[in-house]
């Protein structure tokens, strides 16, 4: 469904309460008190708003616009200075009573509050109050997706509950907490055996409210904290929008601690009984932190005030030792202990209900203003935290991962127990598969001392976290997936051949240290395994993830090959001395089951390329049922819409020529029937290699020399390098790099030459240079027919496809959200198309980064369904099918397992990990 109305309204309404130039300058307060007119308003809006997204229409802007924010009834600027301040402070009252207001509408049209849970409102719609009064129950989560986009609703959730409960106390130690319950009953039943969680990186699996609680919450401010704040000018850079961060985060630890101050003292006073209504709320705090709140709410700080707050929250940290108190958060003094994921929520909570408590003064107006500015910095952090905007691509989802990840105030003992407790206090999940990055060391004894410490860590922290869960409860269960990084290929000189020839360095070849290094990785984790019996039980699978722009399947084929089968690929096909050697002195047998996952198909130059390297690994990773791999989302694409809008195409030459020698493959070797004449695609193929490899337009090559040359480099690095030393003195490019310019004789390449050239600099280079290429609907016969000749080898095989929703719309070649295609993968329940029964688990991938949880995963799908026509009964088993199949597919057991029975076994295997 077009959602460009939709959008645009929830980006208008939550601007004052998320963007940084509201900080500044409140417009809307601006208006109001007319210092501006509605005509200055709405172009400032629009200047905002255009910035984040196309604005394709100013009337419609404006029409939109004018229903949230109403008009004063008149809109001239003020002659009568003599009353203006007292009018200023009137229209100011109103001001934040409507942005309150605004908050109490968004609660009252999509909350729900029962049994302790807050639910998304899907069985009343009051159309007379509703925001959304036209958009049905299954578009609700729609709303609730894109309102997640570009802020913490958690604001939205509390100051809707304040109005239910007395104390929020009980309704955090229920453990349901805040958030929200998609499930109904119905589902509630279909879904009782729980989902499993295959597919989440622990970069990106730590909450923003216990991102932003690590900075301006954690209790004591420490030189962590400070070089974290120091980072966040950097990350900054993303955004432009030259924001102070550092500074207002450092005021926000200052804001908090004042803010309960004045809130604590005022409770008490009512709680005696004392008369307050003529008494100061402000009296509650010192002169300097009255000065302070004036500032906060003015945001008048600049670089200079560091000094000032640094000296501020060095006094409170003073303060709150003197009263001996042992708490994790500032404010833990006036409230007691919770969980860290609850502290914001409980602050949130009482600064919400202090304000509405209070009488319209001078006071409550400074406060309500420097509450909401808090909110506005809090959101502004989140649009450094959360993709909210709509750029595709690896590379701009990096930049919120490298966000979400840079936070060094959590330990990672904390970041553990804070995964699992948001796993444990979800819907219905059994157990999680967090994907933990693989460390490096130089030395192979070194590596294993360093896997086992960090093993033992990561089951320590794991252990901790039982011991603390009630007895007899059945826990989340946890296993890691050691993930390796897809890196860029170097194209420096350093890359030579002959040098590597005289040093024996495997940083002259390209990719050469990577592979050895993590084929040596490998062997260290599989001699672990191997030697600590119930290790294989944690340590579950491998996984590759990163920029497929960066680096092709081939790299890590004999990694994964090695997984399989370590004699074959180290003592048959690598023959490598130094790896030998490690084989024969370390345990690599027996062969213990090490789940397979593989990052494929998800971003693409073009969609040749996603279903080659998906071809790829199916093929000479040697995977097996019940492998998976990662987003596939090649296998999906809708193939009509991608050539629609493609056109034309920025390739890779060596990426494109691999395409076509795939796609010649695949006629000749596999005997596809494909709309291509073989001698056209003969005659391009020798085109592009050409203007790779030779400046000679005589020079050629046999094709199936280039077949023998693409087969080969899935071959591990050191065969590759026997067989570049076949027929060959030296060097055969030395004129290269001699002189650049040389002109070439007519030739015939040989094999030989070929794989030297991969590893010479001056090729790689050429291999690297892009070309355009023309895609149109003229491209749809030969693209469905290799679309669905690998989607049928990935369900004949029994492989796994870890598909992520949110993940898919922000990051790949998805329109948006509602336009999903998994359907083009998987119609089991909807119809019988043979090609389209691939296998299929949902997850989140990075639950922080796209503010998600699982089973929103599941419910967006539901309402795009729904949308489509689909019956509920086609849907829920649909959804059921696929939601078992993360129960079949996990790497963990899926037996249930009670506290006492883990904290048993991780006993057991600690002791063991000491022994090594």
């Amino acid at each position: 469904m077009n959602n460009y109305n939709l959008i645009i309204k929830i980006a208008l309404m939550t601007l004052p309460f998320r963007h940084y130039q509201f900080i500044k300058e409140d417009y809307y307060y601006q208006y109001r008190i007319k210092n501006i007119t509605y005509k200055d308003f709405i172009y400032a809006m629009f200047n905002i708003i255009n910035t984040e997204f196309y604005i394709r229409d100013l009337d419609e802007f404006i029409l939109i616009l004018e229903s949230i924010f109403p008009r004063r009834e008149d809109d001239e600027i003020y002659v009568d200075e003599y009353h203006r301040h007292d009018r200023n402070e009137d229209e100011a009252y109103k001001v934040w009573k409507f942005y309150f207001g605004l908050l109490e509408q968004l609660g009252k049209s999509l909350l729900l509050i029962k049994d302790y849970k807050v639910f998304l409102n899907q069985e009343y719609i009051d159309v007379k109050n509703d925001l959304f009064a036209l958009y049905n129950e299954n578009q609700r989560i729609l709303i609730w997706y894109y309102l997640s986009r570009f802020m913490d609703m958690g604001l939205v959730i509390i100051n809707h509950l304040q109005k239910y409960i007395e104390c929020i106390d009980a309704f955090v130690r229920s453990k349901n907490g805040i958030h929200v319950h998609l499930l109904n009953h119905y589902q509630s039943h279909m879904f009782q055996d729980g989902f499993y969680e295959t597919h989440v990186h622990f970069g990106g699996a730590i909450g923003f409210n216990v991102q932003w609680w690590s900075i301006v919450g954690k209790f004591p401010y420490s030189k962590t904290t400070r070089d974290v704040l120091d980072s966040l000018s950097s990350l900054n850079g993303l955004k432009d929008d030259n924001f102070q961060y550092d500074v207002y985060m450092m005021a926000s630890i200052i804001y908090r601690y004042v803010m309960m101050k004045i809130i604590y003292f005022y409770k008490e006073e009512k709680e005696r009984n004392h008369s307050i209504n003529n008494r100061e709320y402000l009296d509650y705090i010192s002169y300097e932190h009255k000065e302070f709140i004036c500032q906060y709410a003015d945001v008048n700080f600049s670089r200079e005030s560091i000094r000032q707050l640094n000296y501020m929250i060095n006094e409170i940290d003073k303060e709150i030792k003197r009263k001996n108190a042992e708490y994790e958060d500032y404010i833990g003094v006036f409230i007691g202990d919770v969980e860290k994921e609850q502290y914001e929520n409980v602050f949130i909570f009482h600064c919400i209900r202090f304000l509405r408590e209070l009488k319209d003064t001078e006071e409550k107006n400074l406060l309500t203003k420097a509450f909401f500015q808090y909110v506005r910095i809090k959101n502004s952090f989140f649009s450094l935290k959360v993709q909210t905007y709509s750029i595709k691509g690896l590379s701009y989802f990096r930049e919120f991962y490298h966000a979400s990840n840079s936070n060094k105030c959590l330990s990672v003992k904390e970041k553990v127990s804070v995964v699992l407790n948001h796993y444990h206090h979800s819907e219905l999940i059994k157990g999680v598969e967090l994907k933990v990055s693989a460390s490096s060391c130089q030395s192979f004894s070194g590596m294993i001392g360093s896997y086992s410490k960090q093993i033992q860590d990561l089951i320590n922290y794991y252990y901790k976290w039982c011991e603390q869960l009630d007895d007899h409860s059945i826990i989340t269960k946890l296993g890691y997936i050691l993930m390796f990084k897809k890196e860029q290929a170097d194209m420096s000189q350093k890359i030579c051949f002959e040098k590597f020839k005289k040093n024996n360095d495997y940083t002259h070849l390209s990719y050469g240290n990577l592979q050895i290094q993590t084929l040596a990785t490998m062997m260290a984790v599989q001699h672990l395994r191997n030697k600590v019996d119930g290790l294989e039980k944690i340590i579950i699978g491998i996984d590759v993830a990163g920029n497929e722009y960066y680096c092709e399947p081939y790299v890590y084929a004999p990694i994964y090959r090695f997984v399989t089968n370590p004699y074959h690929e180290i003592m048959e096909e690598s023959q490598n001395p130094a790896l030998m050697e490690l084989y024969n002195q370390y345990t690599m047998f027996p062969i213990k089951d090490l789940g397979l996952t593989y990052h494929v198909g998800e971003v693409f130059s073009s969609i040749v390329s996603g279903l080659r390297h998906i071809d790829e690994v199916i093929t000479y990773f040697n995977y097996v049922e019940g492998d998976r791999i990662g987003h596939g989302l090649a296998l999906a694409i809708d193939l009509k819409r991608y050539l629609r809008d493609k056109k034309v195409t920025q390739i890779k030459k060596g990426e494109y020529l691999k395409n076509l020698i795939w796609i010649y493959m695949k006629i000749s070797r596999d005997g596809l029937q494909l709309n291509v004449i073989e001698s056209e695609l003969r005659s391009k193929i020798l085109n592009v290699f050409r203007s790779i490899y030779s400046q000679n337009s005589d020079s050629t090559v046999d094709i199936h020399t280039l077949i023998d040359w693409y087969l080969y480099s899935f071959t591990c690095v050191d065969k590759k390098y026997v067989k570049m030393l076949a027929d060959q003195d030296g060097c055969c490019f030395k004129h290269i790099c001699n002189d650049k310019n040389v002109q070439e004789k007519q030739r015939t390449w040989s094999l030989q030459e070929l794989l030297v050239a991969d590893n010479c600099w001056y090729y790689v280079r050429k291999m690297n240079e892009t070309v355009l290429i023309q895609e149109n609907m003229f491209d749809y016969d030969l693209y469905n027919v290799l679309q669905q000749n690998v989607r049928q080898k990935v369900s004949n095989k029994g492989v796994i496809v870890e598909i992520n929703p949110v993940s898919n719309s922000l990051v790949g070649d998805v329109d948006d959200v509602t336009l999903l295609p998994y359907l083009n993968m998987d119609t089991i329940g909807f119809n019988q198309d043979a090609s389209k029964n691939v296998l299929m688990t949902i997850n989140t991938d990075d639950p922080a980064i796209f503010n998600t949880d699982l089973v929103f995963q599941f419910s967006l799908l539901e309402a795009q369904f729904t949308n489509m026509g689909y019956s509920k009964k086609e849907i829920n088993e649909w959804l059921n099918f696929v939601r078992r199949n993360s129960h079949y597919s996990t790497f963990l057991s899926n037996k249930e397992i009670i506290k006492e029975d883990a904290i048993s076994f991780l006993k057991k295997l600690r002791l063991k990990l000491k022994d090594i």
